[in-house]
């Protein structure tokens, strides 16, 4: 499921926070406990990161979303819901409980080939 994170970037219009790690589209639907509303804008980069020399790293922007269903937050799975397709699907750097209503504070986070992480 590792796709090209420039095509990710051009591709999805959902990022989902997960109460699992969903392997399909349909996962993905099934496991949602927030959503965010992405495009090409909400990534910077691509940049040439530690791990991949191509230049295949890319940052999602920080977002605040909404949680619709109460959970435990542990992945991230970006989405475009047009073509029903899971582009890519990360474990969080940390797990959180959401309940419905919540405000959520994500993080930006790395897209580098392979190496998942959280920026500080």
């Amino acid at each position: 499921m590792q796709q090209n994170n420039i095509l990710l970037r051009n591709s999805v219009d959902y990022v989902y926070i997960c109460s699992g790690d969903p392997q399909t589209y349909t996962e993905a639907v099934a496991q949602k406990l927030a959503e965010k509303a992405i495009n090409f804008w909400s990534f910077t980069g691509p940049f040439q990161g530690s791990h991949d020399p191509l230049g295949q790293k890319v940052i999602l922007t920080a977002f605040t979303t909404t949680a619709a269903t109460a959970g435990s937050g542990q992945h991230l799975a970006f989405v475009n819901t047009t073509t029903s397709v899971l582009w890519r699907s990360l474990a969080r750097t940390f797990s959180k409980e959401l309940y419905p209503g919540e405000t959520i504070e994500v993080p930006a986070t790395n897209l580098e080939e392979g190496f998942p992480t959280q920026v500080t």
